[in-house]
């Protein structure tokens, strides 16, 4: 069979250069198979059939028109092109698409298009199915993942990590606190006089946007006597389920670039697709695997007992078989009462093999967190001190390009790259 464009559009009904395509590819005016999607999920289902698609054209004002769609196109081996008649303006490349064009009134300026940005397919011929990573490391900011095991502190630590890194920022606040746990835990500890905005209204602004570094700090509740601002965690644990991987990152991403320094309390399970077989784990660890794989440096907060220094183990083993290094990794043993010092420090000396800081216990939290007033300088400093001699002596952390991984049936091929150069549909600018 002749190779053939095949061209699929998503646009609300009656879109007339949508019309026109059909006609022109209809009437041989225009060498293409044009296939017309209505819904975001349509053109997801066509994607899920294999077909090879040369392009996608997307009107501006569809709303489904977001970060995701555009990978999954990308990951299909096409391209998403941005009809816009210049009535929309927002940042289509931050979104991944590869060009901007004007409707056009001549089938001669479409083919044009196709000519520089598809390629020619054969209709019977099916591709696997793929997935793409989580993106890329953009920002210089310094990232500090904490997380450990169950009723350690953790959410106590991040807080006190933020105060320490917030209280070296200077007149203008430079460090963010992110509720990444399922629980909101951050969230009760501050008090905030409203719940709203929070990390999913953040996600929901990086859908099919990326807003400028003020924007974002806008969604952040400022925690003026500790030094940094704080993004409020989900308002109700079913709520990982709405967020969508890409937009997730890109949120995050988003803070790093509005923050020097940012600090991310999330949970310690951090299974994927590879180690499972399930996409929807992976989806529901999307931010713990975020902020470890971006973080300079891992803290896990561990309890000075039995279960505690178990769990720690457990937990560390996880971090390492996802890849962190063991220079990346900060043990911090919490609570721990006078005479259990020294006990501890042999315990651990044992246990973990490497850097580790014993944080005594503080009797007077509860009435920290309730105001929230600053925390407590022998909770602060230690950790403070511990964290910034690891970040000064860390290995500087090599950019990560976005994987792609290959799925069953899948050996053999390969993921062709966008071309993300800038163009017109018609010769003019939208």
């Amino acid at each position: 069979m002749t190779a053939r464009y095949v061209v699929a559009t998503l646009a609300p009904p009656r879109r007339r250069w949508v019309r026109d395509l059909s006609r022109w590819a209809t009437t041989g005016d225009l060498p293409a198979d044009v296939l017309a999607c209505l819904a975001g999920d349509e053109l997801r289902a066509l994607l899920g059939t294999g077909r090879p698609l040369s392009l996608v054209l997307v009107d501006a004002g569809v709303t489904a028109l977001e970060r995701d769609l555009v990978a999954d196109v990308v990951a299909a081996g096409s391209s998403v092109v941005v009809v816009d008649d210049g009535r929309h303006r927002r940042d289509w490349e931050a979104l991944g698409c590869a060009e901007v064009v004007v409707p056009a009134a001549d089938p001669a300026v479409v083919a044009e298009l196709l000519a520089r940005r598809g390629r020619r397919v054969d209709a019977a011929a099916r591709r696997p199915a793929r997935a793409t990573g989580l993106g890329r490391r953009t920002s210089r900011s310094t990232v500090v993942a904490v997380t450990g095991t169950g009723g350690a502190g953790a959410s106590t630590v991040a807080a006190a990590v933020a105060q320490s890194l917030g209280s070296a920022s200077g007149r203008r606040v430079q460090t963010a606190l992110v509720d990444g746990s399922r629980r909101s835990t951050q969230t009760v500890l501050h008090a905030p006089g409203d719940v709203v905005p929070n990390l999913a209204d953040l996600v929901d602004a990086h859908r099919n946007d990326a807003p400028d570094p003020e924007v974002v700090r806008s969604f952040l509740h400022p925690v003026p006597d500790r030094g940094y601002d704080l993004l409020l965690g989900l308002r109700r644990t079913r709520d990982w389920a709405g967020q969508r991987p890409l937009a997730l990152c890109a949120a995050l991403d988003g803070v790093t670039h509005a923050y020097g320094s940012v600090v991310v309390d999330h949970d310690p399970d951090v299974d994927g697709m590879a180690a499972t077989g399930s996409v929807e784990v992976e989806e529901r660890h999307a931010l713990a695997r975020w902020s470890v794989d971006r973080a300079d440096l891992v803290l896990v907060v561990a309890r000075p007992d039995l279960a505690g220094l178990h769990g720690l183990a457990a937990v560390r083993a996880d971090l390492q078989d996802h890849g962190v290094a063991h220079d990346r990794l900060l043990v911090v043993l919490n609570r721990v009462r006078g005479g259990r010092a020294r006990q501890a420090d042999v315990e651990l000396r044992r246990a973990v093999g490497g850097p580790f800081v014993v944080v005594p216990h503080v009797r007077p939290l509860e009435q920290a967190h309730r105001r929230p007033a600053p925390l407590p300088r022998p909770l602060v400093q230690p950790v403070g001190a511990a964290v910034s001699d690891a970040l000064r002596r860390r290995e500087p952390l090599v950019p990560q390009e976005p994987g792609t991984r290959i799925l069953p049936g899948e050996l053999g091929t390969r993921l062709d790259p966008s071309d993300r150069s800038g163009g017109t549909f018609g010769g003019e600018a939208a």
